[in-house]
């Protein structure tokens, strides 16, 4: 369970990303800005439904007599767009201006009396690892050629700005790639002075616990702070997921530096299930010990 429970976590931010990026208002005030309009003609007047479908996609791609499904991030009512729309994407996918494109054709389809600039998309993007000028390159250029959709780097926002205004705001910031450690604490302690309801800091703190997935130092810092049992069980889950993780970056690296090292041996490790990577760390420093790595010939692959 050390793998599927945390990559279900993971997926939770996601659905946690959605609920919080719209209230958000420092992300309002940078949308308005892109967009050029007024930051409270974005306010939500109404949600729509998420689920859309085309028939006329379907026959483009030649699925003949069926309909092409479309489960959108969140769509809204808003002064200035009747259709607004947020997708959220995590890592690099050149295939995000298609995506957008069809999302609005899916929507034109349901609402046939939408005007030219009644549907509106903004991607919002939080990937780790990739640079600014690279993220800017293949995201916003491509999304901006392809459709009238926009593209809002969650890194390039003023991190000052988020941490000090509303409390969505600041959970927000924790999907950035400079979010320190302590950051994620701080959310916690904020969400317990600021959230009106119980239910909000419920939902609050798991979405901080969710965004903390794969960030090992974050993690090992909330480990040590009070929160209830369905939390901290998560919690133990993503800990120990990470943990497992850095072990194998860490023997994947010595492997890569050892010489004499046979062909496979590297991919075994980065294929091998994450629960078992210990078994598999045992065998690395026995084989480079003795400098015999024949015990690798008969461990088969385990996709992680």
């Amino acid at each position: 369970m050390i793998l599927s429970s945390p990559q279900k976590i993971l997926k939770q931010w996601d659905a946690f990303f959605k609920e919080i990026a719209p209230l958000s208002n420092v992300l309002r005030v940078s949308v308005a800005r892109c967009l050029r309009v007024r930051e409270q003609d974005l306010l939500i007047l109404e949600e729509y439904p998420a689920e859309y479908r085309s028939r006329s996609i379907a026959d483009a791609l030649h699925h003949n007599g069926i309909y092409k499904e479309f489960r959108l991030d969140g769509l809204y009512r808003t002064t200035a767009f009747r259709a607004f729309g947020y997708e959220y994407q995590r890592t690099y996918n050149n295939g995000v201006p298609l995506r957008t494109l069809m999302y609005e054709i899916a929507i034109r389809e349901k609402y046939p009396d939408l005007d030219d600039g009644d549907v509106r998309f903004v991607v919002l993007y939080s990937g780790r690892g990739l640079a600014d000028a690279t993220a800017e390159k293949y995201h916003g250029k491509r999304i901006g050629f392809f459709t009238t959709a926009r593209l809002i780097d969650l890194n390039r926002l003023d991190m000052s700005e988020l941490i000090s205004s509303d409390l969505y705001s600041f959970i927000l910031a924790l999907a950035r790639n400079d979010a320190p450690s302590d950051l994620f604490l701080s959310a916690l302690t904020k969400i317990d002075e600021e959230a009106v309801s119980l239910e909000q800091a419920d939902r609050l703190k798991k979405a901080v616990l969710s965004a903390a997935s794969g960030q090992y130092e974050a993690l090992k810092l909330l480990r040590d702070m009070t929160m209830d049992s369905q939390i901290r069980e998560n919690l133990n889950l993503l800990f120990e997921a990470s943990s497992a993780q850095r072990t194998k970056d860490f023997l994947m690296t010595e492997v890569a530096k050892a010489s004499d090292v046979p062909g496979g041996v590297l991919e075994t490790i980065e294929n091998w299930e994450l629960n078992q990577i210990e078994v598999v760390g045992s065998y690395v420093f026995e084989a480079m010990r003795s400098n015999d790595w024949s015990v690798f010939n008969s461990l088969s692959y385990k996709q992680s």
